[in-house]
């Protein structure tokens, strides 16, 4: 018989094996994960959740996957940044749709080190959504 695999163990940045695998875009070892028996909201050593770092490098499928096991779009990371100002900073306007469809709060006016231009991009988007 297998050993099933810690989901609680973490790593020295307090990352767990999702916040890994949502920062390698690996969508199948997300989902695995995601119904596994890990806390999907868990925080690292920086508050930064699972569906932060997706939403910080852009990772459509593991930003949807976590949406859908119910990540919550306004968590604040130590830093008070939220996913939609990490999908902002990035660029990633299909991140920032998502993020917006599950009722990320848009009425969020802190973007600390996002340019005037990627705000304008994220309310642009919502514009025309």
């Amino acid at each position: 018989m297998k050993k099933r695999p810690d989901e609680t163990a973490r790593d020295h940045y307090g990352r767990t094996a999702l916040h890994l695998a949502a920062l390698k875009s690996n969508k199948e070892v997300v989902e695995k994960l995601c119904n596994g028996e890990g806390d999907i909201n868990a925080k690292d050593r920086d508050g930064r959740t699972p569906l932060h770092l997706a939403a910080r490098i852009g990772n459509e499928k593991a930003v949807e996957s976590l949406l859908q096991k119910n990540g919550d779009a306004n968590a604040e990371d130590s830093y008070e940044m939220r996913a939609i100002a990490y999908a902002v900073e990035c660029g990633s306007e299909t991140v920032v749709r998502l993020l917006v469809e599950q009722r990320a709060e848009v009425n969020y006016w802190y973007f600390p080190n996002v340019s005037n231009f990627r705000v304008s991009q994220l309310w642009t988007c919502l514009w025309n959504n």
